[in-house]
């Protein structure tokens, strides 16, 4: 499915990592734990570099994780850009 797709999975991760740097680096403060660590611990350029891999990881295993649950992932993913749109305004 087309929710499931490659694009879908590097646009989502893409439009996620773009929103988050911009939002925290503009003030904005991360909500997600985790991720926030990373950008604590690592930097911007490591959130960065994190996210890349994550998008490496999910595109390269692509068949091996069920259609649904790639597919929950990207709208997640999606929805998380979405938000911090929202708070970036």
């Amino acid at each position: 499915s087309t929710l499931a797709s490659k694009e879908a999975t590097i646009g989502c991760q893409a439009a996620d990592t773009l929103t988050t740097v911009y939002g925290v680096t503009h003030g904005a403060v991360e909500a997600n734990p985790l991720m926030a660590g990373i950008i604590n611990s690592l930097g911007v350029a490591g959130f960065v570099a994190f996210k890349i891999g994550i998008t490496y990881l999910l595109v390269s295993n692509r068949e091996k994780i069920p259609e649904a649950v790639m597919a929950g992932i990207n709208v997640g993913t999606c929805g998380v850009a979405a938000h911090n749109l929202t708070v970036i305004r």
